[in-house]
């Protein structure tokens, strides 16, 4: 947690009365080469959103898309 406000990704807040507090989770994931190696350990922070209710703790939700184009570019 530190490493990640160090770096800006999160900003601490104080809870006023009403606000709900969204649960978190981290994921982690370990990356591995083409014979299983051990290459990098992998985690983010995600947010449990099946406990937000719309109007209340969010008024839009965005969610990445990437178009056709993109990926054979890749």
């Amino acid at each position: 947690m530190d490493r990640m406000h160090e770096k800006g990704v999160l900003t601490p807040v104080r809870k006023e009365k009403g606000m709900r507090v969204i649960p978190t989770r981290f994921v982690f994931k370990i990356k591995t080469n083409e014979v299983g190696k051990v290459i990098k350990y992998k985690a983010r922070l995600v947010a449990q959103g099946f406990h937000q209710i719309r109007r209340v703790d969010f008024t839009e939700s965005y969610a990445p898309v990437s178009s056709a184009a993109a990926v054979r570019a890749a």
